[in-house]
């Protein structure tokens, strides 16, 4: 992930990665999203789950997993909040 001021000046570039996955999985963000506590939630399609990181690009948590079944992810897409926080 890129991140830049308001003008478009390059800031700096964050691997959104995991310190807990191997040196070969690599993050396939659909989307992500920067909520009103300063959290950022990503939808990976490489291995649908959210993530979660902080401003500074750490990974804090994910979770979800694959499949069709009720809780399950498949090509995550259009994650937001509503008024509550909630996902």
């Amino acid at each position: 992930m890129q991140v830049f001021e308001a003008d478009g000046n390059f800031i700096t570039m964050w691997s959104l990665r995991s310190p807990h996955w191997p040196a070969s999985q690599r993050t396939l963000v659909t989307n992500h999203f920067i909520d009103d506590r300063g959290f950022i939630w990503a939808g990976d399609g490489g291995t649908n789950r959210i993530l979660t990181f902080d401003l500074d690009g750490n990974f804090l948590y994910g979770w979800g997993s694959p499949g069709p079944q009720a809780g399950r992810f498949s090509c995550l897409h259009g994650l937001t909040t509503d008024q509550l926080g909630n996902l």
